[in-house]
């Protein structure tokens, strides 16, 4: 929780005021949901609604911020994990309607409000000579020195805006779920991925114009780094400097955009990981799984389970160095899985091979970089942490192997025939 002072006076607390806003909102998402997806009402006054409720969240928070007293980091830190813990639990557990769709149509206004807004004050505020020249146009030895080489760190470490392997979960395991009509796939997927990208470079200028570089590194790579804190603070300059809107206003807009987000992710990730291992099982059982291994119910439990062991003891700050790793080899599973599929059909792939050969060759030049890097750490000062990384470096690194040789060998199979391939009727 993060407090502003002007003249030694506690102005707000702006982390306060966003979870209270995101709990009402969370709370209202089941009146929301039944409404709009179950006794069909019209989308427009619902809008409204979604308005209101999140407009409404915000200024209760102002009067009543979430606060925990006298508590220590550590106690808040376990309190807020037996929180979450118990609300993915449930929300990963029960058909989206409930929870996760109402509440992501209330949260999407906040984030299209923060996008709109940063926008003309991006606008406006250059008009009127606001600049970002503080901010060195290349800082490749600076990024070099916190990450490691340009290629191919800067490639799994930018993410979503240019490719993602989450969302190829997420598009795969809820938003197929949710369309209406096959057709609309095309405009969701490629729609999301421009406002992705688009939020992105609405971030770098916040950052670089509202918060500054010196400011930047110190919020991002300082004692006390909070990257979190950093878009926020960015964004409340930048909407201080283009808009005159008061600086912990804006902070308070940032801090609400990115828990949204956060609180969405952590919530699908949990469900779609109850998916996986309910394939998972049919895979390893066959026609004799346990009923028990297909309740989702227990499938969320696990995945919860599994998580708080991993985050109680911050196991989670060990291989985080290896999660964009991680995330663009999925990318690039799903790329070669693509393609595959393309090619099976007698469609054109070239347009997901190359960027497929690209992600393999940037995902385990990673791999060997970060492993080797740990190895050598490894044996000179032996840790806990530094063993982690390295065993889940290996396990990675073997994964994406397999991920190359089952491409290639499918690949292979149908250029000799081995394979026939499915001729549509309607193909091309």
């Amino acid at each position: 929780m993060h407090v502003f002072l002007r003249e030694g006076i506690e102005q707000v607390r702006i982390g306060g005021i966003a979870t209270t806003s995101v709990i009402i909102m969370t709370a209202f998402a089941p009146i929301m949901g039944y409404f709009l997806y179950r006794r069909g009402a019209r989308v427009l006054p619902m809008s409204i609604l979604a308005i209101l409720v999140a407009v409404g969240s915000i200024l209760v928070g102002f009067w009543f911020p979430v606060s925990f007293g006298t508590m220590t980091d550590l106690q808040i830190r376990l309190v807020w994990m037996l929180v979450l813990s118990g609300y993915v639990l449930v929300a990963a557990a029960i058909p989206v309607w409930i929870v996760l769709q109402p509440r992501d149509f209330v949260n999407s206004f906040i984030l299209y409000s923060g996008l709109a807004v940063m926008f003309v004050a991006v606008v406006v505020g250059g008009l009127a000579g606001l600049s970002t020249a503080g901010t060195p146009a290349f800082s490749v030895a600076e990024g070099t020195k916190h990450l490691g080489l340009i290629w191919p760190i800067m490639f799994i470490t930018i993410a979503c805006g240019a490719i993602s392997g989450f969302h190829s979960l997420v598009s795969t395991g809820t938003s197929s779920k949710q369309c209406d009509r096959e057709r609309h796939a095309r405009y969701i997927g490629y729609g999301g991925m421009l406002l992705e990208s688009m939020l992105a470079l609405l971030v770098l200028i916040a950052i670089a114009a509202g918060l500054g570089y010196s400011g930047y590194m110190a919020e991002a790579w300082g004692p006390h780094a909070n990257i979190v804190l950093a878009f926020a603070m960015g964004m409340g300059g930048l909407l201080h400097k283009g808009l005159a809107i008061p600086l912990y206003l804006g902070t308070i807009f940032g801090i609400l955009m990115i828990e949204g987000f956060l609180v969405t992710t952590l919530d699908t990730a949990v469900r779609l990981n109850r998916y996986l291992l309910e394939e998972l099982w049919k895979f390893l059982f066959g026609k004799r799984v346990p009923k028990f291994l297909l309740a989702p119910a227990f499938n969320a439990l696990l995945t919860v389970v599994l998580t708080f062991i991993l985050a109680y003891p911050n196991a989670i700050k060990a291989i985080w160095p290896l999660f964009g790793t991680a995330n663009q080899m999925m990318a690039a599973l799903t790329l070669i899985t693509v393609s595959l599929w393309l090619a099976y059909r007698l469609r054109p792939s070239w347009f997901t091979v190359l960027p497929a050969i690209f992600m393999v060759a940037t995902t385990f030049a990673s791999l060997v970089i970060i492993t080797l890097r740990t190895w050598h750490k490894l044996v000179t000062s032996y840790s806990g942490a530094t063993l982690t990384l390295f065993v889940v470096g290996v396990v990675l690194l073997l994964f994406s192997v397999g991920v190359v040789v089952l491409g290639v060998w499918k690949a292979w199979e149908l250029v000799t025939g081995r394979v026939e391939p499915v001729r549509e009727a309607h193909a091309g």
